[in-house]
């Protein structure tokens, strides 16, 4: 199973990574990842079965107990990282390693107890400009 869900995970960083080509701003590169992986994510029959299952609680338990998850969920963020930590050269330059866990518990979070205000790409899109953008602006 976790063989399948790390293949699973990369074709969808992959995927991600193609539609983000020519987006150069740091902010707007995560958010539209973010966005993109959320999407992907929900329509991915076997990484929806496991997230959006009913069981919540213990999954999001196991996801974050798992080394190997965590380092499943990690490759597909690490592109929308590094393309935001990379670069700066000031002393208080993005943590990539705990960006990508900040972002990893955003979007395990946003599939595992769904929203009724998240329901499209509009609005996750929307939800990340108010939250990671200004943050990533910051330290940019």
């Amino acid at each position: 199973l976790l063989t399948l869900l790390a293949e699973e995970g990369a074709m969808i960083a992959g995927v991600v990574a193609q539609r983000l080509r020519g987006i150069y701003d740091p902010a707007g590169f995560v958010v539209e990842g973010m966005t993109e992986a959320w999407a992907d994510i929900r329509r991915n029959e076997l990484i929806s079965l496991l997230l959006l299952s009913g069981e919540t609680a213990s999954m999001y338990r196991l996801l974050f107990d798992s080394d190997r998850l965590v380092d499943i969920g990690l490759s597909i963020l690490a592109p929308l990282a590094e393309t935001a930590g990379g670069g700066a050269d000031k002393e208080e330059a993005i943590d990539t390693g705990l960006l990508m866990e900040w972002l990893l518990r955003m979007l395990v979070s946003r599939l595992t107890i769904p929203s009724p205000q998240l329901t499209d790409k509009a609005a996750v899109r929307a939800l990340l400009q108010a939250t990671v953008a200004p943050v990533i602006t910051a330290w940019g």
